[in-house]
């Protein structure tokens, strides 16, 4: 009998057991500690979003709404702001006038406005039948992209506000 690798060595299976089991106990670790991480992101946005939402008065009107999202892979603090108001015109006098709706997506740290969408009412239509005065959306990629309804709005600005629970609005 003459000494073999796996008697000398304790043999080649137990290491290569040994080198798994460390593997996976360091994906688990350092994959708690992005997620301890990426959850002090989210509180962090989540604060300076309603800081902001307060402070650019957006809290005064009862119709204004916002959501916060830390999008990891762009790491970046987006928020996404509904505000609508009523505008009294002139010769209606105490009649209800024109509503305006307004959305806009913007980092919330720096201000830059990735997204913005404004709609109003015209007397006579159905909200479908009216398009967007404005509606555009500019991707990561810098190209901006012209929107024609509050669909396509909502369908670009996923890419920044990911699977953030948004705010119940209408449409």
């Amino acid at each position: 009998m003459g000494c073999t690798r796996e008697t000398v060595h304790g043999g080649v299976k137990p290491m290569k057991n040994a080198l798994r089991f460390l593997v996976v106990a360091l994906l688990l670790s350092s994959h708690f500690a992005y997620a301890q991480s990426t959850l002090a992101l989210q509180e962090k946005c989540a604060e300076q979003a309603q800081k902001v939402f307060s402070d650019d008065g957006y809290a005064k009107n009862p119709t204004a709404a916002y959501s916060s999202h830390y999008n990891p892979d762009l790491d970046k603090c987006f928020m996404e702001v509904f505000n609508s108001m009523e505008v009294m015109n002139a010769d209606a006098k105490s009649s209800p006038g024109t509503f305006w709706t307004f959305y806009s997506v913007f980092d919330a740290f720096e201000g830059k406005v990735y997204g913005a969408c404004a709609w109003h009412t015209v007397k006579d239509k159905k909200y479908w039948e009216v398009s967007p005065v404005q509606c555009d959306v500019t991707l990561p990629s810098g190209e901006k992209r012209v929107c024609r309804s509050q669909d396509e709005f909502e369908k670009l600005i996923e890419v920044y506000m990911g699977g953030a629970q948004r705010q119940q609005r209408p449409k």
